[in-house]
């Protein structure tokens, strides 16, 4: 491991004792000369069960969707200097929103709703404020599996410009553009085998690499020539019935995506046709929704074990620290302190 490097880091959960319910927490993860990792909170604010958070593209601060029984937010808050987060605004979602991407040049949130298979634009003020919703863009699509009885939007990935979005209950990743007025268009959809349920894709050497939630598989095309994602392999060599990936990520030279079935990280090593070589350790728990690579750590927030496991990036993964919080649904890393 390197020596003395700290780093400001933001879990978000939905509390499984408590239905509707959720907290931000601001940590600072550190390795020390001898290796040691230590984890301080210096943070925590009562929200709505959080789906997902994300930063602005250079401003100290970040956007989180949540919600309750009755209404989605999309809320903007402030890491402070001094190691706080300190609410900015909110704008109110159409339904509970499952993710959201905030735009590189800093002007817009994206959300993907899940339940009204829907994404919405939020304009964003040069403060990185949320300044209002400008439009809701509805889908339509069904697919084999009794989950695809409607479109479920599942994530928002920027890519050239434009939003690509992984829709589960069609077997579609669909590609959004921002018009010059503020609203969301469709320019493009790129088709997947019937029943693989796409659920979060990650783009690396050109290809788009995407974790189906319903076969349990990566699967990867080039978006300039699709063909359809034919080439794949497992998400997991257990042989677990249910493997159900969630979030996938590039490493250096490779692909890691975590599944929650077996409560694993597989990795494989990226080359210019996809994937090979593929590799499987523990999680250090038993449900990794989100994970995430940061220098030499791994982050995984394990939803069903009520913690942050941080992990050596290298394999095999050793966990080196580990931080309680109930339902943990992602983690996410915004700066040095």
């Amino acid at each position: 491991m390197s020596a003395g490097r700290a780093r400001r880091v933001i879990v978000g959960s939905a509390d499984r004792s408590a239905a509707g319910e959720g907290r931000l927490e601001l940590l600072v993860v550190s390795t020390g000369d001898d290796g040691s990792v230590s984890i301080a909170a210096t943070d925590s604010v009562a929200t709505g069960a959080i789906a997902f958070i994300a930063a602005h593209p250079a401003l100290p601060i970040v956007y989180a969707a949540s919600g309750d029984a009755e209404e989605g937010i999309v809320t903007a808050y402030r890491v402070t200097e001094d190691g706080a987060l300190s609410e900015l605004s909110v704008g109110r979602a159409p339904g509970r929103p499952a993710h959201l991407a905030a735009s590189r040049d800093g002007g817009y949130v994206v959300t993907a709703d899940y339940g009204t298979s829907s994404v919405t634009l939020y304009r964003l003020d040069p403060d990185g404020t949320i300044a209002g919703r400008t439009d809701e863009l509805r889908f339509e699509g069904t697919g084999p599996s009794p989950r695809q009885e409607s479109s479920h939007p599942h994530q928002v990935l920027e890519v050239d410009g434009a939003f690509l979005v992984p829709d589960l209950g069609a077997d579609v990743v669909r590609r959004i553009e921002v018009t010059a007025d503020d609203a969301l268009r469709e320019t493009d959809r790129f088709a997947f085998p019937a029943g693989s349920g796409p659920r979060h894709a990650v783009l690396a050497d050109g290809l788009l690499y995407v974790a189906c939630e319903l076969s349990g598989e990566i699967r990867w095309d080039a978006l300039d020539h699709p063909g359809g994602f034919a080439r794949g392999i497992p998400s997991s060599l257990t042989g677990f019935d249910e493997v159900a990936p969630s979030a996938i990520r590039s490493g250096e030279g490779t692909i890691l995506v975590g599944n929650r079935g077996p409560g694993t990280v597989l990795e494989a090593t990226r080359t210019a046709d996809g994937l090979v070589d593929p590799r499987e350790s523990g999680s250090g728990g038993t449900w990794p929704r989100d994970l995430v690579l940061d220098g030499e750590l791994l982050l995984v927030a394990d939803n069903r074990a009520d913690a942050v496991n941080v992990m050596d990036a290298g394999e095999p993964h050793a966990v080196r620290a580990v931080h309680s919080v109930s339902g943990p649904t992602c983690v996410l890393v915004v700066e040095q302190p």
